[in-house]
């Protein structure tokens, strides 16, 4: 029998910033998944090529009483380009869709076709140390690797942690904007792209 291991298993990794939205509403989840995937490429948790877009599980369910079921896990990261190559930041992104029916919603004195259920997005963000694993493995680097990393580079430590919790701000913000549901905190300017619910 195989074992089954924490990905993170042999791996120094730190949460930085979490966040879980719940919103029950007409909404695109189309929409949604698009504005979640742009997103990612702009701020390079993403690659261009869709192929390898961190889907890691998509789970659809369709139900006539109860509607569909929609469970979705992104396992994204970032290479920051720090020249010591010790610090990644990883997004985990869960998406979970209940309920979800098609229904028509009155807009700008039109009837459109959206979805109406209940969706609540969970987002950890987390900065890997060593990535690679290459201090770890090395048993001559391996007794000064939590003195390098917390001691010599602590100021460089704290900014990777401070980006991976900025860049997590973001994307609630984001999604808060996009549901309208009011933000809390420091507000984040978003265009048009970013604000609406209602396809045009």
């Amino acid at each position: 029998m195989r074992k089954i291991t924490h990905r993170y298993e042999g791996l120094e990794y730190n949460n930085c910033n979490s966040f879980k939205l719940n919103f029950k509403d007409a909404f695109s989840l189309k929409y949604l998944y698009k504005l979640l995937h742009e997103w990612l490429l702009d701020a390079k948790y993403a690659p261009a090529e869709d192929s390898e877009f961190g889907e890691v599980y998509y789970l659809q369910r369709e139900n006539p009483k109860s509607g569909k079921q929609v469970t979705v896990r992104w396992r994204v990261r970032k290479d920051p380009g720090d020249p010591s190559k010790l610090f990644r930041y990883d997004l985990d992104i869960d998406i979970n869709v209940l309920g979800l029916k098609e229904v028509e919603v009155p807009y700008k004195n039109k009837k459109i076709a959206m979805d109406m259920g209940e969706v609540e997005i969970e987002c950890r963000g987390n900065l890997i140390v060593d990535p690679d694993s290459k201090w770890e493995k090395n048993k001559w680097l391996k007794p000064f690797k939590s003195f390098f990393v917390y001691k010599m580079l602590k100021t460089r430590y704290d900014n990777h942690r401070n980006e991976v919790y900025n860049d997590v701000n973001a994307l609630q913000n984001m999604l808060k904007n996009y549901f309208k549901i009011p933000a809390t905190g420091k507000e984040v300017p978003f265009s048009e792209f970013w604000e609406k619910r209602y396809p045009e």
